[in-house]
């Protein structure tokens, strides 16, 4: 058991508990086996969510030089991100439904003016 601050903001998968960037928890400390980066062994690293105790592993992406969640929870900023993203495709939806709305709307008001401008009066 290492005493280590979290290196990054979690959100508990079991409880939805956010865990912030330097809360204190015991990592345990596995290696990745076949995973090196430039020869130097990747560690996983497990430690219990701070509320419910599930567990959570991490481990490191010196490719991005960031962490990477791998299972018993979420990467806030991840999560965050996905939300943004979800919100935005919505957006774009009822702006296209809108457009297509107002499209279909002038057309009717074109296809009606034309239909009263050639009926003859009598």
């Amino acid at each position: 058991m290492l005493p280590v601050t979290l290196p990054m903001d979690i959100c508990c998968s079991t409880c939805e508990n956010h865990m912030c960037k330097g809360t204190d928890v015991n990592f345990r400390k596995h290696d990745v086996v076949g995973e090196t980066y430039r020869g130097a062994q990747i560690f996983r690293f497990h430690f219990n969510c701070t509320k419910c105790s599930a567990e959570i592993a991490i481990k490191p992406d010196p490719k991005r030089s960031r962490y990477v969640v791998e299972s018993g929870g979420i990467d806030t900023l991840e999560a965050m991100r996905r939300r943004m993203e979800d919100a935005v495709e919505e957006m774009f939806y009822d702006r296209c439904l809108r457009s297509h709305a107002l499209r279909a709307s002038r057309e009717l008001e074109r296809n009606a003016r034309r239909e009263s401008e050639s009926i003859t009066p009598i």
